[in-house]
């Protein structure tokens, strides 16, 4: 059967104290084909209630970006009613399609520095290595179950791919992480993964529009927490996608949602957090 890994980024405050945001999360969905279609006439009858179908939504809705797709297709006042409704059809979206056949996997990794230039140099490199982590979770499943896998990810920050693309070729060819690490999967090329790792824009995907809306309510469901803060209706809509986090016997963590293997006190908050 063909699956697919749809997968974006997003970037969280740790403490109230960050003027940066630190924790990098990188995921999404592995989706089968079937229920790929099923989910997008999911997320086009939602829209559908405010606007036209082929618009895109972001869990953060008020994303600038967002608003100007609205204002290009002169549909600015169905924006302003989506954002007023935006936690109805948000969580419609998610509790309609508990349903269906997929699986959510995050990998999340903390910048040890707190000075902002740092930050971002050590960006592209979390990038790399959040993505490895999940490609192998996913080498797993594609492998056990013999599914044809595909990977499509939203365009990446400051447009540059290479990260994903040298990581990627790594782990298909050689079975190993761009730190010469073994991939316990195995290549991926073994894995029934297709050659070539894949990119869209998330306005255009449906699907990345769903994992921008898993990924971005996980985002701060976690800073909420670590802040010592509430998000009430984060962590609603965390509760209701919890059971299709990958695991392993009702263990999510490092199965999927995978935390850097260097930070054990945060690793331990974040364990703590979902449990």
């Amino acid at each position: 059967m063909m699956y697919i890994f749809y997968g974006d980024d997003t970037y969280a405050k740790t403490s109230a104290d960050d003027k940066t945001p630190r924790l990098h999360l990188f995921g999404g969905v592995y989706i089968s084909k079937t229920s790929e279609d099923e989910l997008i006439n999911i997320i086009r009858d939602e829209k559908s209630k405010y606007t036209h179908p082929n618009l895109p939504i972001k869990w953060n809705f008020k994303d600038t970006s967002i608003k100007k797709k609205y204002e290009q297709f002169d549909r600015l006042d169905e924006y302003q009613a989506m954002l007023v409704a935006s936690n109805d059809w948000r969580r419609n979206i998610i509790t309609k399609s508990l349903g269906l056949d997929y699986k959510i996997i995050c990998g999340v990794a903390e910048s040890y520095s707190k000075e902002k230039d740092k930050i971002k140099k050590s960006k592209k490199d979390l990038l790399k290595y959040t993505f490895e982590n999940v490609l192998i979770q996913v080498g797993f499943d594609a492998k056990n179950n013999k599914n044809e896998t595909f990977v499509i990810l939203d365009w990446p920050p400051d447009g540059d791919p290479q990260p994903f693309i040298k990581a990627f070729y790594k782990l298909y060819h050689t079975g190993t992480t761009s730190a010469d690490r073994p991939a316990y999967c195995g290549n991926l090329s073994d894995c029934n993964f297709y050659h070539s790792l894949l990119f869209a824009k998330c306005n255009h995907s449906p699907i990345l529009q769903f994992s921008d809306l898993i990924i971005g309510s996980m985002k701060d469901f976690l800073e909420s927490k670590l802040n010592g803060k509430e998000h009430h209706f984060a962590n609603e809509i965390f509760d209701f996608y919890k059971g299709k986090i990958r695991s392993k016997n009702s263990n999510i963590i490092n199965f999927g949602l995978i935390l850097s293997s260097g930070n054990n006190e945060l690793n331990d908050k974040i364990s703590k957090i979902v449990r």
